[in-house]
């Protein structure tokens, strides 16, 4: 078999881009054009999910009800001659794919590492203790609650959270408590 030919088979596995703002946007455009069959799956619309070049299915967001989630997605797989390729956009929803890696591939190529090196990328402390453990040079880090523990010599200092949910889902409230000058 030549090179097109394989590479027009795999034309045939649609393309499941999960969580679709901007980056989803981009890979759902760069997936179409090449004649990929895209489905935008989100929660709610957005940019990516009124792309001309991809179906949008509404999904049960993971970080609501992660079994919702799977359980919506091992319904689907089935209707699919071709297994589709599932493609996070966003770490939440690659942590709830790679958690599920095993009983999903059933029916998907899950496009996600280990669920193991997925929880160290994605959890700062865990990652900063592993590196640390290994001898690599990383800043240096306290948790909030012990601020005053922090030495002068540190300041200035980049504060981030352990674990980012969105940066665009913030509630109202907290919105509102953010006090701009």
């Amino acid at each position: 078999m030549t090179a097109p030919q394989e590479s027009m088979m795999t034309m045939n596995h649609p393309a499941f881009v999960l969580n679709c703002h901007f980056n989803g946007l981009s890979i759902i455009r760069d997936l179409g054009r090449r004649g990929v069959p895209v489905y935008a799956l989100d929660a709610r619309k957005s940019v990516g999910t009124v792309s001309r070049y991809a179906q949008f299915r509404r999904c049960p967001n993971p970080l609501v009800s992660n079994d919702q989630f799977i359980d919506f997605l091992m319904e689907m797989g089935p209707k699919f001659e071709w297994r589709p390729v599932l493609i996070p956009t966003m770490d939440q929803w690659a942590m709830a794919i790679a958690h599920a890696k095993d009983q999903l591939e059933k029916y998907y190529i899950c496009c996600v590492a280990d669920p193991e090196v997925i929880d160290l990328c994605i959890y700062k402390q865990r990652f900063y203790e592993w590196a640390l453990e290994r001898g690599y040079p990383v800043p240096r880090s306290w948790k909030a609650t012990d601020w005053q523990q922090v030495p002068d010599d540190a300041y200035p200092v980049a504060a981030k959270p352990e674990f980012r949910v969105s940066a665009t889902n913030r509630s109202d409230a907290f919105q509102r408590s953010l006090n701009y000058t």
